[in-house]
């Protein structure tokens, strides 16, 4: 069932994305074709976590795996914001989703489509320019785009 959310309080850790340097120009965007997005696994209990934080969340364990995002991305929740920060005012709206990849690293994420969202559909990451900063220097970032 295809709905907007218009208000929609997520409690969720706001997750920043690894970015890395496999990337190739394609027409406007900058596609990362290996799409590496990474986390750090806890070898104690298993918890995926950001890479930013030197204890495990969940045990307080200090040691740790890389895991890479693999496949594409499940469409688990999201919003569409119709009143967005100054840096996307030359949008009238967009959408923000939570999306869960094959081996279990979720994300908080800028969807490209808002006419084709719907819970449950596979997305995949694509690297490009999101917008521009408030100083007018451009910000790239992951966005997630249907399959």
């Amino acid at each position: 069932m295809l709905r907007s959310i218009e208000h929609l309080s997520f409690s969720v850790t706001i997750l920043s994305i690894c970015l890395f340097y496999n990337l190739e120009l394609k027409g406007e965007s900058i596609v990362n074709n290996d799409e590496k997005i990474e986390w750090e696994k806890c070898q104690k209990c298993g918890f995926l976590q950001h890479s930013s934080h030197i204890r495990c969340l969940n045990c307080k364990h200090d040691k740790f795996e890389k895991v890479k995002a693999t496949g594409n991305a499940k469409l688990l929740n999201y919003t569409i914001l119709k009143a967005p920060p100054a840096e996307f005012r030359d949008k009238p709206y967009y959408t923000l989703g939570i999306l869960e990849f094959e081996n279990g690293i979720k994300v908080l994420g800028q969807i490209d489509s808002n006419d084709q969202v719907k819970t449950g559909i596979m997305m995949r990451p694509v690297y490009r320019k999101i917008s521009n900063n408030l100083d007018g220097k451009e910000v790239y970032d992951y966005t997630f785009e249907p399959i």
